[in-house]
C-alpha cells in the first residue's frame, strides 16, 4: 500500500462556532460549573448515545490505471467532485468559479491519499485511489459554492429490478456485473444500497412476473428481510433497438411514488431508476444554501448535566446546522438560537423526532415563524 500524506490534520467533531457562554440567565459561577462539566462529560463518553449517520460520504475510492504522481492528481480532483456529489445530494457538480478554484488544487481538502489493490464482488481485482477529505473544508466549500446540504443519516434503499427481453427475464441481485456497476453508482450518489440475494428464500416469495405484474404484497412480503427504509422496485422492458421503458415504483415510511421513463439505454436503465430513487430522497432532505436562517429553539426536559450535554453533542453533529449559540437556561428549558440554511418546516423534519419531539402545548399561542419548541427524550 502507498501513501501520501497531504498534511497534518485531525478531524474534530466540535464545531468551530459552538457557543459554550450562555449570554443570560447564568450566574458567573454557575455558568462556569456548567460548561466544565459539560466537557468532562464529552472527554469522559467513550460511546456515541445516538445512531451513527454515514461514516464513509468524506472517503472516495476511485479507479486508476496506474500508480503515479500524474495519475493521483487526476484522481484526487474526480474524488473531489465525487465526495461533494454525495454531500450536496446532486447528480452531477456544476462548474461554478468557486468550484473550478477548489478543483484547481484537490489536494487542498484532503486528509490523505493512497493507492491500494481491492477485489470487487464480481473476483476482479483492481488498482484504485482512495482519498481521505477533511469534513470540515469540505462543508466549507459547499457553503462558499452555494452547494445544497443533505445531512449524512440517510435512508438505506433496497432496489428489486425486473429485466425483460423478448427472449428472456431475470433479477437484479448482488454479486452480478449489473449490481456492481448500480452499487458503484449508489455510493457515489452518498447512500447505501442493498441488493436482493435472490436465494431461494427470495425466490420463493417473487420473481420477475412478480415486479412486472405490480404484485406489491409479494414485494412487501420478501423485502422484511432486509433492514432498508426505501424500497425500490423497478421493471425494465427492453425492446430491439437497445433501448428501455421502466416502471419505477418507490415505498418510504407511508408513501408511494411511481414513475415510467421511457427511451432509457438498457445499459443505463439500473442507474437511471436508482438515480430517481435518491433524487426523491434529496427533494425530502436536502437543504438549499440561498438563504441563512436564525432560528429561536426551545427545548424542554433538560434537567440534568448530562441531558444539556445530550443535547449539544446531538445538535453539532448535524450538517444542516452551521453554527448555535446558548442564549439562556431556565426550570430545565434551554433557549438556542439555531443558523441554518434550513427553514423552520424543514427543520422540524430533520431532527430526529425519537430524541426531539415536538411540543404542541404552546400550539394556540402565535409564535414568530422562526420559532420552535421541542421536548428533550435523549435520556429517557
Amino acid at each position: 500500500m502507498e501513501t501520501g500524506n497531504v498534511r497534518d490534520s485531525q478531524l474534530h467533531l466540535q464545531t468551530e462556532s459552538l457557543r459554550m457562554k450562555p449570554r443570560i440567565s447564568f450566574g458567573f459561577l454557575e455558568c462556569r460549573v456548567l460548561k466544565l462539566c459539560f466537557l468532562l462529560m464529552l472527554a469522559s463518553s467513550a460511546h456515541p448515545l445516538f445512531a451513527e449517520p454515514l461514516d464513509w460520504l468524506y472517503d472516495v475510492e476511485v479507479e486508476v490505471p496506474t500508480r503515479s504522481p500524474a495519475i493521483a492528481e487526476n484522481a484526487i480532483q474526480r474524488a473531489l467532485k465525487i465526495c461533494l456529489m454525495r454531500v450536496s445530494g446532486l447528480d452531477e457538480i456544476e462548474e461554478s468559479d468557486v468550484i473550478r478554484s477548489a478543483l484547481e488544487e484537490p489536494s487542498a481538502y484532503l486528509l490523505q491519499y493512497r493507492f491500494e489493490t481491492v477485489t470487487d464482488p464480481t473476483g476482479n481485482e483492481k488498482d484504485v485511489l482512495e482519498a481521505n477529505f477533511d469534513k470540515k473544508l469540505i462543508m466549507e466549500l459547499t457553503q462558499r459554492a452555494r452547494l445544497p446540504i443533505w445531512p449524512a443519516d440517510r435512508p438505506s434503499i433496497l432496489m428489486w429490478m425486473s429485466i425483460r427481453s423478448a427472449s428472456s427475464s431475470s433479477m437484479l441481485r448482488t454479486g452480478n456485473s449489473e449490481g456492481v456497476r448500480i452499487a458503484q453508482r449508489a455510493r457515489d450518489r452518498g447512500v447505501e444500497l442493498v441488493l436482493p440475494l435472490m436465494d431461494l428464500t427470495d425466490r420463493q416469495l417473487l420473481n420477475a412476473s412478480s415486479i412486472d405484474g405490480k404484485f406489491w404484497l409479494d414485494v412487501r412480503e420478501a423485502s422484511a428481510r432486509y433492514s432498508a427504509e426505501l424500497t425500490l422496485a423497478v421493471s425494465s422492458h427492453q425492446n430491439i433497438f437497445g433501448d428501455a421503458r421502466l416502471y419505477v415504483t418507490v415505498w418510504f415510511q407511508d408513501h408511494r411514488e411511481s414513475w415510467i421513463i421511457d427511451k432509457v439505454e438498457s445499459e443505463a436503465a439500473g442507474i437511471v431508476a436508482l438515480d430517481h430513487a435518491v433524487d426523491f430522497l434529496t427533494d425530502r432532505f436536502s437543504i438549499d444554501r440561498a438563504i441563512q436562517h436564525i432560528l429561536s429553539i426551545e427545548v424542554s426536559n433538560i434537567d440534568t448535566i448530562h441531558s444539556y450535554s445530550e443535547l449539544l453533542r446531538y445538535l453539532e453533529r448535524q450538517e444542516f446546522i452551521d453554527r448555535l449559540e446558548v442564549a439562556s437556561y431556565h426550570d430545565g428549558v434551554i433557549e438556542l438560537e439555531i443558523y441554518t440554511p434550513s427553514a423552520a418546516e424543514r427543520f422540524e423534519t430533520l431532527v430526529d423526532p425519537d430524541l426531539l419531539i415536538g411540543d404542541d402545548t404552546q400550539a394556540d399561542v402565535q409564535t414568530s415563524a422562526d420559532s420552535l419548541k421541542f421536548g428533550w427524550q435523549g435520556s429517557r
